[in-house]
């Protein structure tokens, strides 16, 4: 999945998210809190681990959103 895929507010939130978090592993668990706290990642898709995963990669992969 990709970040901009997202609905609003839960887009910005993870944003912020990445851009204010330079480690990656640190960055993969405040998104996993995040997307686990919000039932609107459940609906998205089963393994919200996994997704936060996906867009975590994503962004280590281009450097930013």
């Amino acid at each position: 999945m990709r970040v901009n895929t997202i609905d609003e507010p839960y887009k910005s939130e993870i944003v912020e998210i990445m851009k204010n978090e330079n480690d990656s592993t640190k960055r993969l668990h405040k998104l996993k809190i995040y997307m686990l706290e919000n039932e609107y990642f459940k609906s998205l898709y089963t393994d919200v681990g996994w997704l936060a995963y996906c867009i975590n990669n994503e962004y280590n992969n281009c450097k930013g959103l």
